[in-house]
């Protein structure tokens, strides 16, 4: 949906937008190809069973401006152990927003937060994310059509830091 900025349906070699806001309810429901999902800056909600039953997705990054995350979202994602999650404040999750057995990692600063959160506790906590440049993120200027390039974080950088993932590894070049 263009007006709202909403994925309503990808396929298993999506590439998501960078002015996309929301991923729609279903949107990768049951894709058997995903391994990982890596989400631009511009989202800030999953809706519900996004994701749900994709068994070969292992890891999942949130970026820093994730708000929410629906019902199911994750749910039944078997092979899902890895949640790195860089927003500061803990999105509103849901109980069954992930598989219990998910490892969710934070920053060291965002931790307390996430670990005295009553929804995010079911899980376990690792303190174990830096201010690394992690991912970027390219976007263009409107004023003058120069790019930029924008860490995970939301931090501008001078670079472009790249990586595949191939498998369920990533691999920097």
């Amino acid at each position: 949906e263009i007006s709202s900025k909403r994925l309503v349906q990808g396929c298993n070699y999506t590439t998501i937008p960078s002015d996309v806001k929301i991923i729609g309810e279903n949107s990768f429901y049951a894709f058997d190809k995903i391994l990982s999902v890596n989400l631009p800056l511009s989202v800030t909600e999953i809706e519900d069973d996004a994701y749900s039953k994709c068994p070969n997705l292992t890891e999942v990054y949130l970026n820093a401006n994730i708000k929410a995350i629906g019902y199911r979202a994750f749910e039944g994602c078997t092979s899902l152990t890895d949640v790195y999650c860089y927003a500061a404040e803990p999105p509103q999750i849901h109980s069954s927003t992930f598989p219990k057995s998910v490892t969710i990692h934070v920053t060291s600063e965002a931790a307390p937060k996430y670990s005295a959160n009553k929804t995010w506790s079911y899980f376990t906590i690792v303190d174990d994310l830096t201010d690394l440049v992690e991912q970027p993120v390219m976007t263009d200027d409107a004023n003058n059509n120069e790019q930029h390039y924008y860490d995970i974080m939301g931090r501008q950088t001078d670079y472009l830091y790249q990586f595949r993932i191939i498998h369920g590894k990533k691999y920097y070049y």
